[in-house]
Parts: C-alpha cells; sequence; structure tokens
C-alpha cells in the first residue's frame, strides 16, 4: 500500500509517497507551489528525504534573512541620503520627470512647499515653452517657472534618496535654464 505524506517546513513542503520496496518518492518545492510544478526527487527513506528539507531549507532562511538585512541596509542610506538631499531643496526648485517607450515625454513641477521633517515636497506641474521643432515632431522644451498647467494640483511627493518619488514614478532635481529633449509630437 502506498503512503503519502505532507511536510511543511517555513520555506518549503515536501510530499512523500512511500513505496512498498522501501524507497521514497518526493516532490519539494514553495509552500504554495502546485505539486505539478514541484521537483521530484527520489532518496532511500524518509530520514535521508527529511534531512535534506531540512538543510535545503536552512540555506533558504539564510538566504532570506540575508536579503532582508541587504534590505534593510539599502533602506536606512536612502533615508539618509532623503535626509540630506532635502536640506539642498527650496522654494521654486525644479524637478523633471520624462517617460515614454517610442517618444519621450516631459513633465516638469515646480517645488512650492518644502517639509522637511517628514522629507516630503509639496509641488505643482508647470508648462514648457516649446522650441526648435524638427519635421519629427520632436522640439526642446524649456520650463517655465510659475507656469501652472490647468487641471493640475497641489502633489505631496516623498523623496528617496535623491530623486522625488510620484505615484507611479520618479521625478529627477532639475536646471531652469536647460532645454530638454521631447518627441511626443503635438501637445
Amino acid at each position: 500500500m502506498e503512503n503519502l505524506e505532507t511536510i511543511e517546513l517555513e520555506t518549503m513542503k515536501l510530499i512523500v509517497k512511500y513505496e512498498s520496496t522501501g524507497l521514497c518518492l518526493a516532490c519539494l518545492g514553495g509552500k504554495k507551489q502546485s505539486p505539478l510544478r514541484m521537483k521530484l526527487y527520489k532518496f532511500d527513506s524518509r530520514s535521508s528525504a527529511i534531512s535534506y528539507l531540512e538543510r535545503l531549507n536552512a540555506r533558504k532562511l539564510a538566504a532570506k534573512n540575508e536579503r532582508k538585512a541587504q534590505f534593510a541596509e539599502y533602506n536606512k542610506k536612502q533615508k539618509a541620503k532623503a535626509q540630506e538631499f532635502i536640506k539642498t531643496i527650496k522654494v521654486g526648485d525644479l524637478f523633471h520627470r520624462f517617460w515614454g517607450y517610442d517618444e519621450t515625454r516631459n513633465h516638469f513641477y515646480q517645488v512650492v512647499e518644502v517639509f522637511e521633517a517628514t522629507g516630503k515636497v509639496a509641488i505643482r506641474r508647470i508648462g514648457a515653452k516649446a522650441s526648435d521643432w524638427q519635421r519629427d515632431g520632436s522640439k526642446s522644451l524649456t520650463p517655465v517657472k510659475d507656469y501652472w498647467l490647468e487641471g493640475h494640483g497641489l502633489i505631496v511627493a516623498k523623496l528617496k534618496g535623491e530623486v522625488l518619488k510620484l505615484e507611479d514614478d520618479i521625478a529627477f532635481k532639475a536646471e531652469w535654464n536647460r532645454s530638454y529633449h521631447d518627441s511626443s509630437g503635438t501637445r
């Protein structure tokens, strides 16, 4: 008679099928993984299967803890960078966001308030002056200070390192007297 056993540890599970010959076949995979997607192993005994599972689980836990430590260290450094960076930001500074796959689009934001204690800034989207139009529709954009765009209200954004974390993207600190390439066609 064949016997099935499921053994779960922190990072994985083992489904063992015992055969009458004393061998056991085992499916090994993640805790939420379907048995059909698990790797198949053959062990001499239940104890060798469990021993292998425990060693593998220990390695995975060690790797997971190492990643957690690295992530915590990264976040700590980013927070320190943001705390230093916010000291350089003042009302009237410019942030620039560019995006697009087969074309480059630009959005410009002007700082209207700085909240140093929380690491956040209040910004508003501003318009730009277009120049140097090309035949393909590309142009140069120069942001215009205090040229608030209709329908774009105040945004409070958090600094992440030396970039501004927007809802779905990031923006970089930029310079006012510079042109930015835009290939989005007509505006």
